[in-house]
């Protein structure tokens, strides 16, 4: 790796701006793609920082977006993870206008999760509704076979599920099918009977009472 490129990792590591900008202005221009010895690029590091001026600044240079570090994190399951919304609604403008966006929206990381089940975890309704409009896919699971539906109800958040949060997750087509062995009256795109338990908890719960 360059100088310079060990320069830019360490710059947006540091969320440095203005060295970063400085960086650009030199020849040979650095690249965006190198990674650091975790796979991180200059994007993930930014994301780290929190500094959105960098982020986006970065993101107008065309930093990639489908790139994965060793946890086979993309910039967009880090900015989720961190809670960095301004981040991902920046992140996601600029994949909304990729020919590419539901494949890389829909990337999964080494432990299978995509952007919406680690969004699931969040139960921030925008953030989740956002996603499926850009593409994101409700019904891909993870390596514990948790779709984003599951880890919705299957997490430490009974007080905060809302329907809000469950709605376009448990109404995301074309897996809609009716639980009817446990009287719920709604839809869900799965039929674990994991899955039916916490919704049926929840249910008794009064926390689902609007869904239907």
């Amino acid at each position: 790796m360059s100088l310079v490129n060990v320069e830019l990792l360490e710059a947006a590591s540091k969320g440095d701006l203005g060295a970063v900008e400085d960086l650009f202005t030199r020849s040979p221009t650095p690249s965006l793609h190198d990674t650091d010895d975790q796979g991180r690029t200059v994007l993930h590091l930014a994301l780290g920082s929190g500094n959105l001026q960098l982020i986006e600044y970065l993101l107008e240079k065309e930093a990639p977006l489908e790139a994965q570090d060793d946890k086979g994190q993309t910039a967009l399951h880090v900015a989720l993870n961190l809670r960095r919304t301004g981040a991902v609604h920046s992140l996601l403008q600029k994949i909304e206008r990729r020919s590419d966006r539901k494949k890389i929206i829909n990337l999964s990381d080494i432990e299978g999760n995509t952007v919406l089940n680690v969004a699931a975890r969040t139960c921030d309704s925008k953030v989740i509704n956002a996603l499926i409009a850009a593409g994101a896919d409700a019904t891909i699971e993870n390596k514990e076979n948790f779709t984003p539906a599951l880890t919705a109800v299957g997490g430490r958040h009974f007080v905060s599920w809302t329907s809000n949060v469950l709605h376009p997750l448990l109404h995301h087509p074309p897996f809609c099918i009716t639980l009817a062995p446990h009287n719920l009256p709604f839809h869900c795109p799965i039929s674990s009977p994991v899955f039916a338990v916490h919704i049926k908890l929840a249910y008794q719960l009064k926390v689902l009472n609007k869904l239907y």
